[in-house]
């Protein structure tokens, strides 16, 4: 199947960590290391959908509970602009014809 293309807008500071996560990549692997953008493609098509629902799901709570405590949840409250968009290709998952693979 042929991947499809979509655009994903990722804020200066998200981008920042991905970019930070590569040069410490950079340090231990050298020039192999990948660089901000191959390491959030590879977080956005290594995921599996259960993983995916966990994660928002304990990010939710996370939040839920930090506001009923009292405390703010982190956020920006500086006013940031975003990105420009990078383009991610997503590999769609490839169909297994025999059922005892699934």
């Amino acid at each position: 199947m042929k991947p499809s293309r979509r655009l994903v807008k990722v804020s200066p500071g998200c981008y920042r960590v991905y970019v930070s996560a590569s040069r410490i990549l950079r340090h231990k692997l050298g020039a192999k290391a990948p660089d901000a953008d191959d390491l959030i493609r590879l977080e956005l098509s290594n995921r599996d959908p259960q993983m995916i629902a966990a994660d928002y799901l304990e990010t939710r709570v996370r939040r839920s509970r930090a506001q009923s405590s009292g405390r703010r949840a982190r956020t920006h409250t500086r006013a940031t602009l975003l990105s420009p968009p990078i383009k991610v290709t997503i590999p769609r998952p490839i169909k297994v014809l025999d059922p005892a693979l699934n």
